[in-house]
């Protein structure tokens, strides 16, 4: 008997299972590319689950950034930026339709990274991206947190809400960059005075006494790769386009692969090298201990030479594929009043 009713009952629990679904695949939501970054940073935002043909607000935290439509299917697609303004920290991009009022959210985390060795491979020392810290705010400074490890004599670099940094107990150190809390160690047995170059989840650090620069996995400290040289690394990684470049104390700069630690080139000077290399404008400068500052290009002659010439306008052809970022659809002047 209670089999007969169930069966008699199936239709309908089926009906609804399905009802629930279409629902569930039907219910408004967005997703934000990338997910993170420094302020200024280009966001994608895509939505689906939409009314069709509406006007859509889309706002970064209460800012509203930017107006689109949806298509026949409810979805869209624009782009947004972040704001300078915006801290470090958790921000929220909402799309909201203007006339059926759906909305869907979707948190983007906004970070301003020291990634390497005096920020970057230009090693300016200047953090373009910060906002928080100011001639008007600098005297509140307080600590914060504070972690015991041994002499410290390498620089830490700050990536995704993570910090690294060497030490002569012969460890790196990965620590929480808002509580100081301990995530991993990775030890190299090795003297520390090298600073990490973090870059695509990976961070490049050099030891003296093994004469190794290692490459861990940024998230586990999991060793990815080494690469011996013939003297100790005190000097600091720049790390670029997928090479890493590296001075060591038998007189070489390196540039290495940063995927596989493959040597790509080499240059030998004079000396020592124990400056850190930097990257900028398409040429490698480095120092060495026999005086001499060298700069490396793969073209010396052209470098600093190559003018762009300034396009006339009656020239440039439009590319008519292209589409107005709120679509095809024009949106009425009574639809934006709603």
């Amino acid at each position: 008997m209670k089999a007969l009713r169930f069966f008699r009952l199936w239709p309908i629990i089926a009906f609804l299972i399905l009802a629930a679904s279409q629902m569930a695949e039907a219910a408004p939501a967005i997703t934000v590319s990338p997910a993170s970054g420094p302020p200024t940073t280009g966001i994608t935002a895509q939505g689906s689950g939409f009314a069709a043909y509406e006007a859509m607000d889309v706002y970064f935290d209460t800012s509203h950034l930017a107006l689109t439509v949806t298509s026949e299917t409810g979805t869209f697609s624009c782009t947004l930026t972040a704001p300078r303004s915006a801290i470090p920290g958790v921000h929220w991009v909402t799309a909201v339709g203007r006339k059926s009022k759906l909305a869907a959210q979707k948190p983007f985390t906004v970070r301003t990274n020291w990634s390497q060795f005096h920020y970057g491979p230009q090693h300016r020392g200047y953090n373009p991206y910060e906002n928080v810290l100011s001639p008007s705010t600098v005297a509140g400074l307080n600590e914060a947190w504070r972690h015991t490890m041994g002499p410290i004599q390498s620089s830490p670099a700050v990536a995704n809400g993570i910090v690294y940094v060497g030490s002569v107990d012969g460890k790196l150190y990965a620590l929480d960059a808002s509580t100081g809390a301990y995530l991993w160690s990775y030890f190299m047995a090795d003297w520390i005075s090298s600073s990490p170059a973090v870059a695509n989840g990976v961070v490049y650090l050099g030891g003296i006494l093994r004469r190794t620069l290692y490459a861990l996995n940024a998230s586990t400290g999991a060793l990815k790769w080494s690469y011996e040289t013939g003297g100790g690394i005190g000097s600091s990684p720049a790390a670029v386009n997928g090479v890493v470049y590296v001075g060591s104390e038998d007189g070489n700069l390196y540039a290495l692969d940063a995927q596989t630690g493959t040597l790509l080139w080499n240059y030998t000077t004079g000396n020592a090298i124990s400056s850190s290399p930097v990257v900028a404008n398409g040429m490698v400068s480095v120092g060495s201990e026999d005086g001499s500052l060298y700069a490396f290009s793969t073209d010396p002659k052209l470098v600093y030479r190559t003018i762009i010439r300034r396009p006339d306008p009656a020239e440039l052809i439009p590319d008519l594929s292209l589409q107005p970022q709120v679509g095809k659809r024009t949106i009425k002047s009574s639809e934006e009043g709603e």
